[in-house]
C-alpha cells in the first residue's frame, strides 16, 4: 500500500525594490514590491512514534527558519539587483528560491514555490519544472 502525501503550505512576505534595465516598460525605472511567497511540502506523514516531527510531513518551524536563513534575510529591505546574480524578474526569483530551498533541509519534500509580485501577478515553479536539471542555487 503507498503511503498517504500530505501537502503542507507556509506564507512569508518581504519588501524589496528593483529595476529592470532595457525593460520596454515602466519597470525599468527603479521600484519595490512586497512580495507574497508561498511554499508547499509534499510527503508521507512521519509515523515514527518518539521523533520531534512525528505526526507531520515537515515542521512549520524548521519551513520558516530555513526561509528566514535562506530567502529573508537575504532578499528582505534590499536592492535585487546588487543582491542577485540575474536579473531580478519574478520568473527569475522564484526559480531562484526553489533551488535554494531544495539544497535545505527536507529540501526534497519541496513540491511547490509561488511568488506573487503583486495582488494581481504571480509566478510559479513546482518540483517538476525543475527535475532532471543540473542544481546551481545561484542560477534560476
Amino acid at each position: 500500500m503507498a503511503e498517504r502525501q500530505v501537502i503542507i503550505g507556509r506564507q512569508f512576505s518581504f519588501d524589496c525594490a528593483h529595476e529592470l534595465p532595457n525593460h520596454n516598460g515602466k519597470c525599468r525605472n527603479l521600484h519595490g514590491h512586497t512580495y507574497n511567497l508561498e511554499v508547499e511540502y509534499r510527503g508521507p506523514i512521519v509515523s515514527t512514534l518518539g521523533l520531534s516531527d512525528s505526526g507531520m510531513v515537515v515542521d512549520f518551524g524548521a519551513v520558516k527558519e530555513n526561509i528566514n536563513r535562506l530567502i529573508i534575510d537575504r532578499l528582505d529591505h534590499k536592492y535585487l539587483n546588487d543582491e542577485i546574480p540575474f536579473r531580478p524578474t519574478c520568473e527569475n526569483l522564484v526559480r531562484f528560491i526553489f533551488r535554494l530551498l531544495q539544497g535545505a533541509p527536507n529540501g526534497s519534500k519541496l513540491w511547490k514555490v509561488r511568488l506573487w509580485e503583486s495582488p494581481e501577478s504571480w509566478a510559479e515553479v513546482t518540483k517538476d519544472d525543475v527535475e532532471g536539471q543540473d542544481y546551481d542555487p545561484e542560477r534560476p
